[in-house]
């Protein structure tokens, strides 16, 4: 896979939230799956600004709601994972099992 589509793990981790929560969520949604599965805090920013560079690269699409019917309710972004980004994080899982093959778990380094 050429380098300007290799994924940062941050790219990574917003990309496979998209596909867990069926190919489309809110980043508010994607950014509570990432604290779930990975106990990793990021912020609301961090993932909206991901999912807008991913946009950029065309891994992603958005969409606007309607406002939502609440006084006050404001529209709100909606994330789509397309195919090019489907590819991209299907080719990123493969590379990383490849580097995972034969590697013990727990890894077992001394890190002193």
């Amino acid at each position: 896979m050429p380098r300007h589509n290799s994924l940062a793990q941050l790219e990574l981790f917003v990309l496979l939230s998209l596909f867990r929560r069926g190919g489309s969520a809110y980043s508010a949604e994607v950014r509570h799956e990432i604290k779930t599965r990975t106990g990793r805090r990021v912020s609301l920013a961090a993932v909206f600004v991901t999912l807008t560079r991913l946009e950029d690269r065309g891994f992603v699409s958005s969409e606007i709601s309607d406002p939502r019917p609440v006084p006050g309710g404001r529209a709100r972004k909606r994330f789509l994972l397309k195919p090019t980004g489907l590819e991209a994080l299907q080719s990123a899982v493969t590379q990383l099992r490849a580097m995972l093959e034969e590697v013990p778990e727990p890894l077992g380094l001394d890190l002193r």
